[in-house]
């Protein structure tokens, strides 16, 4: 039987930056795990469970997982890429669109996006560490 190694992945500039200017902190050991409604505000990890209102953090960010931020004032974002398509329909949206997120940038899904949670209105996956991406109802911002 074979053993599958997933290696960490680099966050994208974009993540970096949106990391510092909202001076977030990893999750710690003791946190981790817990659920992004359950950490301090100020944090955040990485999870294979997107979209969720309890997805688990973790500090390590492995192969497909997906960076969540709990901002200072408690609101919870989900970072990840989309295809250009999609980024359009984000910026032109009026009403609730459907898109494709993925948890790194690749061919046809280069545009970063920051969405916050409460904007996901209905996603079609929990884990997604064989899954090509998650697809979610998102409405207006």
């Amino acid at each position: 039987m074979s053993r599958v190694v997933y290696e960490l992945a680099k966050a994208a500039p974009d993540q970096e930056r949106l990391r510092a200017d909202r001076k977030l902190r990893i999750v710690t050991a003791a946190e981790e795990g817990l659920g992004v409604n359950a950490v301090p505000n100020g944090v955040y990890g990485y999870t294979y469970s997107p979209a969720l209102a309890n997805s688990p953090l973790y500090a390590e960010r492995r192969f497909r997982c997906y960076e969540t931020q709990r901002l200072a004032d408690g609101t919870v974002h989900l970072l990840g890429f989309v295809s250009e398509a999609d980024a359009a329909k984000l910026r032109d949206q009026t009403e609730a669109v459907e898109v494709c997120l993925q948890p790194e940038p690749e061919e046809g899904a280069e545009y970063f996006v920051d969405l916050e949670f409460s904007r996901i209105l209905h996603h079609r996956i929990v884990a997604v560490r064989t899954e090509h991406g998650v697809t979610m109802k998102v409405g207006p911002a």
